[in-house]
């Protein structure tokens, strides 16, 4: 099972990143031929992302949303939550790496990942420094 990061999405979505490309084929070739799991905090942490006005991405909500119900509706993928075990595998993280700010979230995911014994796929390297966590990176656009 492959859970990707928020910032796998945001990049697979928006054609103006610089890794558009290798994200977008990434996701498009792990929602048909893998089990894709995917957490409501990253659909909806991606949602915010492309809809924040400061970044003038121009995407609106409804189109992000659609975006996101194409995903859903793929072959290969399913929506993911944490289980009995995810808040004590959390709180170990977030103890263990000092966690403050925005590796806050990180460490949530993180856990969902090391939980549900996924990988976890980010271009973030502080997930190379999570513990017990199976972590991939994606290749940069060729």
């Amino acid at each position: 099972m492959l859970i990707p990061d928020v910032n796998v999405l945001v990049d697979a979505w928006r054609p103006g990143s610089a890794r558009h490309q290798s994200a977008r084929q990434w996701l498009e070739n792990a929602s048909q031929s893998t089990e894709l799991a995917l957490p409501d905090a990253v659909l909806a942490g991606a949602t915010r992302i492309l809809t924040l006005r400061v970044r003038g991405l121009g995407f609106t909500v409804t189109s992000v949303l659609d975006e996101v119900a194409a995903l859903l509706s793929a072959p290969g993928v399913r929506r993911v939550s944490s289980g009995p075990r995810h808040w004590a595998i959390f709180d170990s993280l977030c103890r263990e790496l000092g966690a403050t700010g925005n590796t806050i979230p990180d460490c949530y995911l993180a856990a969902l990942a090391i939980e549900r014994k996924a990988t976890f796929v980010s271009r973030d390297r502080f997930f190379s420094t999570v513990p017990g966590l199976d972590w991939i990176d994606l290749p940069p656009t060729s």
